[in-house]
């Protein structure tokens, strides 16, 4: 499974989150920003690579995401 596919199904688990697909922008789709923290926890959890929580609080989407864990290495 592709690190962006991993991504989306991570952000499909939060039933706050709708209609999410590879581009979705968080906020747009229903995220906040106390989700974000646990969006961030379950990124980290998944690729065992930290991210900033700027990242999802300025520009999220699942791709930006995958392609950042990507880079980082972080693809367990």
């Amino acid at each position: 499974m592709s690190a962006l596919d991993r991504m989306i199904r991570l952000w499909e688990a939060f039933p706050d989150l709708v209609e999410v697909g590879a581009d979705s922008d968080f906020f747009s789709i229903g995220g906040y920003s106390l989700l974000a923290v646990e969006l961030v926890a379950k990124v980290e959890d998944e690729f065992g690579v930290e991210i900033d929580l700027r990242v999802v609080l300025v520009s999220a989407t699942p791709r930006l995401l995958a392609q950042l864990v990507s880079d980082s290495g972080g693809l367990q």
